[in-house]
């Protein structure tokens, strides 16, 4: 639609184009108001503010009498606040003033607000002196104009319809502020916090101070809209020069409102930065605890002068239990007056500490204050540490008194005796937790699996739980209680408990749908409800939770033979329900017939007319033809009621079906005895029930069902029924997004298929077990390709388990419908979950073992290849010491292994005792935190590289980790017998950042050995599978990974910088280019791919073979370059991100820009050409590139190997 206007190249003016703009807005009416609004937002900003003047009139924009005032305190926030601007900009509430106050920007802060305020009239810029958030929010508010007034900092984001639901909401509740619920977002992902959930969980309207108890911690200024009138009559101004203003004006807000809505509407993205520059981020400064003490003291005299006692009781355990902690864990790092400050914010709250409002903080809270206050500093940090790794359920235990107590595995170390009061769990800690993760219309029964439990109690220790489920109708009351039997299924997995055992809080209910029927009346709403009692507790909660993955996640209507339609919903707010109508249409049979389908419907319509897919030049002579009937619309087509049953074949094109007769229209919605099944087809047609009941018509082309998956051995065998088309032949593939594996078999017997797969796959030359992970399943004919859906019967049981001699299968379902395997190991149930996995970890921990003579335990990273200096050392001893067992740690069957090696799966049993018993470990990184070496073994830890950046405690310490935690990384140092090390430079920085104190091999990498006397056949090998041809020229780029862009441990997304295309089309088809992402970025499944003479080898599981084809390296800060010098070939090295990297990411060690050995490029169209120069003949070592050989690389002669196993094994 923009695609015919061009304001400037056409020489439009914008007036002119506004109108033409609007016009066609106005022509697609039609259309989604959503889409419409999007297509408006493309918009440029001046373009915008003319098309809302022209279109005010517009339903688009409906009138919008009010003016919302948005100030934005802008300071030093270049990188973000383009991004700020724009989602304010955006809202789809227009009639907004927006204020930016330039607090003393010093960076090019000012000149971005400048061009909003130049191409938006309703920006205003106003700068003044740096003064602190406070005060630039007070201008904001002297020069704020409208009805209501919101605030927003300028590194985060508003969502495109917050300010509308905000204004909205007050307009309708006449009350003096809202509060809206909020993400905190970084780079990478977004999520909200417990608390916010709990606190939002609902709507609140007209709320007054003791409404909103769980919110206090709401203190923040941006997630709210307040009336203009309610701030000026309130005196509502921000403290000035000081962190944390706005807690005294919400609060007071709070308390002297007349009334405040509370909504569960996401209306802000607080913004998590990386650099941890934001003022909230800075909680480990003197300056930030005192001024947080400053405000803690005026919000606490304000408080005891104008609240009641119970709001008093809530606002003094947030303080303790949430706003001093961060304060408490930072104080570890701290120094003496830094903890002063705590202990007298803790002193002047004590003496109100009563039994209430202990009871309001949580426990591990309370125990942290505790230790504290009586604990030394290294007490204090293993309470803080264990309580951080605890995970989201505690470990409880029931005392005499019937009360449920907080009992954490603190380490020795701690001889604290912690009082009962601080161990009780509150009742707080003792929520419903309930979920339905399989709900389905079954035998005439609708059938609901799931669990209810009180979070926190070990149901291995208590009788399980007395759980009643039931429907109440809406209309009148009426109870329908479900037969309640116990269910199966792994609960605390689900739930990822590593300590409560939740699994007989399983339940699987029903009742039969004609009782559904009996107890509601028409146009009735049934809700479910759920009745838990337990340790004297009893709650009924009303069902909000159904697991998207499992058949819950698919609510499907049923229509009864009788023609009651029961549709099931679910609502934040109003639960799980279940809606009852009365079809005016049903169809009662279904039949296959020649190349037909026969349809017989009873409806109360009369003379009536099946709206499908029918084109228009068809319609408009069926309609010449009909006489006295309703006037045909687009997509219609005509028959009697009384010529049923219809025959399908008239209707060729997809679509739901409806009877329409003068008056009105219907669905027909299929009973249940007319197709028990997914579909029925006959011929290149087909007809379905969708999710809502109704009859839908299938055309020619790819639909399809899977209805059995079995597993045996390594073959998948799968079932099913498909309408396919004439394109040729179908193939069936599990697809990841590491790769495709295609059915061996698809045959056909009508139109069922059966499906067998071999579940193996060939990658880069190697046959091995399909990679553990998921998988989707889709079906291909010609070049038509869709994902399969469960069948009806199979998708009512998901999520479903299947194990066999090689997996575990677990089947769920996506979003979408599609069906979804997740193949892992084969666990038994006894290992399958985090509860079971920390019962074992306890095992290796506490267990007896006896040494098993004669073996050796390799691992390599997280155990995804064989590989590394581990490799090298298995193959010396492999040559020297033939009988030795060597087993190996893999993650999954598919890793490629050494010959002599007997793998070992990861989380089984047998790993955690190979692990126990082994007399030799081999390891590159650390082991997991919870293990234990025993006397008997010796552990040889080879590290992964030479560091350039930062590692061990000058990283951890940077990233600010808890002195404990670093404590307990020394221990696990300690315990190494043997520490490889390639050079004097990386002798002496382990030493130093592992602390360690034991015998150094300062003998070169044995992962080298095979650069310097490398099999000639290798490199011939290695290109046959890559497919490179002998001739070509193999450049091989290998950056590191980036911490920003990592959202959990040892997981990163891959970042290139460069296009990969348009530079192997600079350097001509002469060259191959290589792809190494970092174990990391393989981790996340963040790779490149694979075009043209562009190969992705990510997962290649050997990267020395990499480095010998390779002609020439691409790298940045990876230690790839340590490695690549000791082939003696040319390097590249590409940071365009280079002091962000050093400054801010990591941080290195030596002298980037000296020490490299290879030119530094920092924009990427410079690459092609140096790379071409560093290619030409006759290039050598530079003087700088063999000093750097003679520090880093001394020891790498190809003899590593054999000297490690000379020292450790004689």
């Amino acid at each position: 639609m923009l695609g015919k206007y061009r304001i400037k190249r056409y020489g439009l003016s914008m007036t002119k184009f506004a109108g033409q703009f609007s016009a066609r807005l106005r022509g697609v009416a039609g259309v989604d108001r959503t889409v419409r609004r999007r297509v408006y937002d493309s918009l440029p900003v001046r373009a915008r503010a003319v098309v809302r003047r022209v279109i005010e009139r517009d339903p688009l924009f409906p009138r919008q009498p009010h003016t919302i005032s948005v100030i934005v305190p802008i300071y030093n926030v270049e990188e973000y606040l383009h991004e700020c601007l724009r989602s304010i900009t955006n809202q789809t509430y227009t009639n907004l003033q927006i204020i930016i106050v330039d607090d003393g920007s010093t960076d090019g802060s000012s000149a971005i607000a400048e061009r909003f305020e130049k191409t938006d009239s309703r920006v205003r810029l106003i700068s003044q002196a740096n003064a602190g958030l406070g005060a630039a929010r007070n201008t904001g508010l002297r020069a704020a104009t409208g009805d209501f007034v919101v605030f927003s900092d300028s590194d985060d984001l508003v969502p495109p319809n917050a300010y509308n639901v905000m204004i909205q909401t007050l307009l309708q509740s006449g009350s003096d502020f809202v509060v809206g619920s909020y993400w905190r977002m970084t780079e990478l992902r977004q999520y909200v916090p417990k608390w916010v959930k709990d606190a939002h969980s609902e709507p609140i309207i007209g709320a007054n101070s003791s409404d909103f108890l769980l919110g206090l911690a709401n203190v923040f200024a941006w997630n709210k809209m307040f009336r203009a009138d309610f701030i000026e009559q309130t005196g509502l101004v921000f403290p000035e020069g000081i962190r944390y203003e706005d807690q005294l004006p919400i609060t007071r807000a709070y308390l002297s409102a007349r009334a405040f809505d509370v909504i569960p509407d996401k209306v802000y993205k607080w913004r998590i930065r990386f650099d941890g520059s934001s003022i909230t981020q800075n909680k480990g400064s003197y300056e930030d605890v005192s001024d947080r003490a400053e405000v803690i003291t005026s919000v606490y005299e304000y408080v005891n002068n104008h609240a009641d006692a119970e709001f008093r009781e809530y606002w003094i355990a947030k303080v303790l239990g949430m706003d001093l902690i961060p304060y408490i864990s930072e104080s570890l790092h701290a120094e003496t007056d830094y903890r002063n400050r705590i202990h007298y914010l803790i002193g002047l709250l004590e003496p109100h500490v009563t039994d209430e409002v202990l009871s309001k903080i949580k426990v591990r809270a309370r125990c942290a204050l505790y230790a504290f206050k009586h604990g030394s500093p290294e007490e204090l940090g293993h309470v803080m540490l264990t309580n951080g790794e605890i995970g989201p359920h505690l470990p409880t235990e029931v005392r005499e008194d019937g009360e449920l107590y907080f009992s954490p595995d603190y380490p020795e170390v701690v001889s604290l005796e912690f009082p009962a009061d601080c161990l009780r769990l509150n009742r707080d800690e003792l929520s419903v937790e309930h979920a339905i993760n399989r709900l389905r219309w079954k035998d005439g029964r609708l059938v609901v699996d799931g669990w209810a439990f009180f979070r926190n109690v070990n149901l291995a220790d208590v009788d399980g739980p007395k759980v009643q489920v039931y429907l109440e109708s809406d209309a009148n009351s009426r109870r329908l209680d479900l037969n309640v039997a116990p269910g199966s299924g792994f609960v605390s997995r689900s739930v990822r408990s590593k300590w409560p055992n939740y699994d007989r809080s399983a339940f699987s209910a029903d009742v039969e749908v004609a009782e559904i029927v009996r107890v509601g009346s028409e146009r009735d709403v049934l809700r479910l409800y759920i009745s838990i009692e337990q340790l004297g507790m009893v709650e009924t909660i009303m069902v909000t939770k159904l697991i998207a993955n499992g058949s819950a996640g698919r609510l499907e209507t049923v229509t009864t033979d009788g023609g009651t339609i029961i549709r099931p919903s679910l609502s934040k707010n109003l639960g799980l329900k279940f809606s009852l109508s009365e079809a005016e249409t049903v169809v009662d049979r279904i039949r296959p017939k020649d190349n037909a389908i026969d349809v017989s419907v009873r409806t109360s319509l009369g003379k009536t007319a099946v709206l499908s897919g029918m084109d228009l030049r068809a319609l408009q002579k069926k309609q010449k033809r009909l006489k006295g009937s309703q006037p045909l619309r687009r997509r219609q087509a005509t028959f009697s009621v009384s010529s049923s049953p219809i025959a399908i074949r008239t209707l060729p094109q997809k679509g739901s079906l409806r009877l329409q007769n003068a008056r009105m229209g219907s669905q027909l919605y299929v009973s249940e005895s007319a197709l028990p099944e997914d579909a029925v087809f006959a011929g290149g047609k087909g007809v379905r029930r969708n999710r809502r009941s109704a009859l839908e018509v299938l055309r020619r082309g790819l639909v399809g069902y899977i209805d059995s998956v079995s597993l045996n051995g390594l073959e998948l065998v799968v079932r099913g029924s498909a309408l396919i088309g004439d394109q040729g032949e179908v193939e069936m593939e599990l697809k990841s997004n590491r790769m495709t594996v295609t059915a061996e078999s698809v045959e056909f017997a009508e139109h069922q298929f059966t499906a067998r797969f071999t579940l193996q796959a060939d990658e880069f030359g190697q046959s091995r077990n399909l990679p553990y992970g998921g998988y989707l399943m889709t079906m291909r004919q010609g070049r038509s390709s869709l994902a399969l859906l469960p069948g009806r019967s199979l998708g009512g049981e998901l999520p479903l388990d299947a194990a066999g001699d090689h997996f575990r299968l677990r089947l769920t379902k996506t979003r979408r419908g599609a069906l979804w395997l997740s193949f892992g190991f084969a666990s038994t149930d006894e290992e399958t979950g985090s509860l079971n996995q920390a019962e074992l970890q306890r095992w290796h921990r506490e267990g007896d073992f006896e040494p098993l003579p004669d073996s050796v335990f390799f691992q390599s990273y997280l155990g995804e290849q064989a590989t590394d200096s581990a490799l090298a050392i298995h193959q010396e001893l492999r040559r020297r010491r033939p009988e030795m067992k060597l087993y190996w740690g893999v993650n999954d069957d598919s890793v490629q292994l050494p010959d002599g090696a007997i793998p070992v799966v990861m989380y089984t049993t047998e790993w955690y005792e190979i692990l126990s018993r082994a007399e030799y470990l081999v390891n590159n990184i650390y082991f997991f935190s919870w293990f234990s070496k025993r006397p008997f073994q010796t552990y040889l830890q080879t590290w992964h590289g030479t560091p350039l950046k930062k590692i061990g405690r000058s990283y951890w310490e940077d990233r600010n980790r808890e002195p404990v935690w670093i404590e307990r990384m020394d221990r696990q140092a300690a315990q190494w017998d043997y520490l490889v090390s390639p050079n004097a430079f990386c002798t002496a920085k382990f030493s130093e950042e592992f602390r360690y104190t034991g015998q150094i091999l300062e003998v070169g990498y044995p992962r080298n050995d095979a650069l310097r006397a490398p099999d000639g056949q290798v490199r011939e090998t290695t290109k046959a599978v890559l497919g490179i041809p002998a001739s070509k020229k193999v450049v091989l780029y290998a950056p590191t990974w980036r911490d920003s862009q990592s959202a959990k441990a040892w997981v990163a997304n891959m970042v290139t910088f460069i296009d990969l295309q348009r530079l192997s089309q600079e350097l001509g088809n002469d060259y191959v280019i290589l792809v190494r992402g970092h174990g990391h970025n393989a981790r996340a499944g963040s790779t490149v791919g694979s075009e043209g003479n562009v190969i992705d080898v990510t997962y290649y599981p050997e990267i020395n073979d990499l480095y010998l084809i390779a002609d020439l390296a691409i790298t940045d800060y990876s230690s790839v370059m340590f490695d690549f010098a000791v082939t003696r070939k040319p390097m590249l090295f590409f940071v365009p991100d280079l002091e962000v990297y050093a400054e801010g990411v990591r941080g290195f060690y030596l002298d980037y820009e000296s020490t490299v050995p290879g030119p530094i490029v920092r924009d990427a169209d410079r690459i092609a050409g140096e790379i071409q120069k560093l290619m030409l003949p006759g290039w050598s070592p530079s003087d700088r590139y063999r000093s750097f050989l003679q520090e880093f690389c001394i020891n790498e002669d190809g003899y590593a190997a054999q000297r490690v196993v000379d020292q450790v094994w004689g």
